[in-house]
C-alpha cells in the first residue's frame, strides 16, 4: 500500500534528522575558556519596558572577567513606557567606570522590524571589533565575554551562537513545557552547524564580527520583518564565509532567561518566531520545518491507523516506537548536559503539548498576526 511506504518514509527522514542533530552535538568541542581574551567588544542590548529586569543583566555584566576596557555597552531604548529609561541613566552615573551609551529609537522611522533598527542604532556607534547582542531580561555568568572572545581568537570565525536557556518554577506546566522545548532547540542548534546542515541561533546570546556584518549588508532585504534579527544574519554570513559560523558550547558562555508567564504569551512569541519561515535564505531549513510539521500531524494518525488497521499495525507502531526512542535519546542527552534532566520527568504531557504546539503555531505562523510587547504586528 504505497500510503503506508509513504508514511513510513516520512518518519524515517525524521529519525534521520534527528540522529544527525544527536551526532552534531556530541561532535561539538568544548571550548577552552582559559584565556583573559583580548578583543574589544561591544555589548547591544535592545530594551522595551524592561524595568523589572535590566538592572541585574546590567549588574552581571558589570561583574565580568574581562578587562573593563575591552568592552562597552550600548543600550537602545525602543519607545519604553515603564521605568526602564530612568533607571539605565542612574545606572550609567552610577558606574562611571563602565562605557555606557544609552540611545532612543523614539525619532527612528520603522515600520515594524523595531529591534532590528534599533541595533542598527547600536552599531552606528559602535566601537567594538565583536558585536555581542543580548535581551533585556537575560542575565549573564562573569564568564560571558572571555567565554566569546576566547573561542573567537582561537577560531576566529566570523559569527558565534551561544547558549540559551529558559528558568523554570517545577510544577509549572507552561514553564517546563518552554524550558525542555529550549533545551531541545540548543542540541539542534548545536547539532546543525556542527554536521553543516544548516545554521540557526538566538538573538539573546548571538556575537559577531562588525566587519561581517557591514560586509553581507546587514539586515537589508530582511527590513520588513518583525523577526529574524538572528538568523537572517546567520545564513547571510555563513553562506559568504563557509564554515565560519559556530555554537559555543560552554556552560561559562550561557544566558539564561524567562519563560512566558502565560500560554497566550507564549503563542504570540512563538507566532512571531515563525512568521519569517518562508523567507529563509537556506531554503532546507524551510524543508526541514514542513518534515517537523507534517511528522507532528501525522502522529496521531500514525497511532490510530496502528491500533485500528491490523495488516499495518507492526509497520506503524514500529516506526513510531523507532521515533519516540531517537527523541527520547536527543533530549536525554541534551538536557544532561544543561544540567535540566529534571524536566524529562514531564515529557509525557510536554511530548503531547509540543505535537499541539507544533501544527498549531506551523498552520497559523504564516496566516495572522501577532501581539509583541503591546504592539501588533502585522502579516
Amino acid at each position: 500500500m504505497w500510503w503506508i511506504s509513504l508514511l513510513v518514509f516520512l518518519f524515517l527522514a525524521y529519525i534521520l534528522l534527528i540522529l544527525v542533530y544527536h551526532q552534531g552535538f556530541e561532535r561539538t568541542p568544548i571550548i577552552d575558556n582559559s584565556g583573559a581574551g583580548q578583543t574589544s567588544i561591544s555589548i547591544v542590548i535592545p530594551v522595551r519596558n524592561e524595568a523589572a529586569n535590566i538592572l541585574d543583566l546590567l549588574q552581571d555584566i558589570s561583574e565580568q572577567a574581562y578587562a573593563k576596557e575591552l568592552f562597552e555597552i550600548i543600550i537602545v531604548d525602543d519607545h519604553s513606557i515603564d521605568q526602564t529609561l530612568s533607571l539605565l541613566y542612574q545606572f550609567q552615573e552610577a558606574h562611571p567606570e563602565l562605557a555606557i551609551q544609552i540611545l532612543e529609537l523614539r525619532n527612528a522611522k520603522v515600520e515594524q522590524a523595531f529591534k532590528k533598527a534599533a541595533i542598527e542604532m547600536a552599531l552606528a556607534n559602535a566601537n567594538g571589533t565583536l558585536i555581542l547582542t543580548t535581551d533585556g531580561d537575560c542575565r549573564v555568568p562573569s564568564h560571558w565575554l572571555r567565554s566569546f572572545a576566547n573561542y573567537y581568537e582561537q577560531e576566529h570565525c566570523k559569527l558565534m551562537t551561544g547558549p540559551v536557556k529558559f528558568e523554570y518554577t517545577p510544577g509549572r506546566l507552561v514553564e517546563e513545557f518552554q524550558a525542555l522545548d529550549f533545551v531541545c532547540m540548543m542540541g539542534i542548534t548545536a547539532g546543525a552547524i556542527q554536521t553543516g546542515l544548516h545554521h540557526m541561533g538566538n538573538g539573546a546570546n548571538l556575537c559577531y564580527e562588525r566587519a561581517a556584518f557591514d560586509e553581507v549588508g546587514g539586515y537589508k532585504d530582511n527590513a520588513t520583518y518583525a523577526s529574524g534579527d538572528d538568523l537572517f544574519l546567520m545564513h547571510k554570513i555563513a553562506a559568504r564565509y563557509p564554515g565560519q559560523v559556530r555554537f559555543v558550547k560552554n556552560l561559562q558562555a550561557q544566558v539564561v532567561t524567562k519563560p512566558q508567564e502565560t500560554w497566550s504569551a507564549f503563542l504570540q512569541q512563538r507566532l512571531r518566531w515563525s512568521s519569517k519561515s518562508t523567507a529563509y535564505q537556506e531554503k532546507q531549513m524551510t524543508l526541514i520545518l514542513g518534515l517537523v510539521y507534517l511528522v507532528n500531524l501525522l502522529t496521531p494518525v500514525l497511532l490510530v491507523l496502528g491500533l485500528c488497521y491490523e495488516p499495518a499495525r507492526m509497520p506503524l507502531l514500529g516506526i513510531l516506537g523507532i521515533k519516540w526512542f531517537v527523541d527520547l535519546r536527543f533530549l536525554n542527552l541534551v538536557s544532561g548536559f544543561f544540567s535540566m534532566r529534571r524536566l524529562m520527568r514531564s515529557i509525557i504531557p510536554i511530548g503531547i503539548l509540543h505535537i499541539v504546539y507544533i501544527v498549531g503555531v506551523g498552520t497559523l505562523g504564516t496566516l495572522v498576526s501577532f501581539d509583541w510587547k503591546g504592539r501588533k504586528i502585522r502579516r
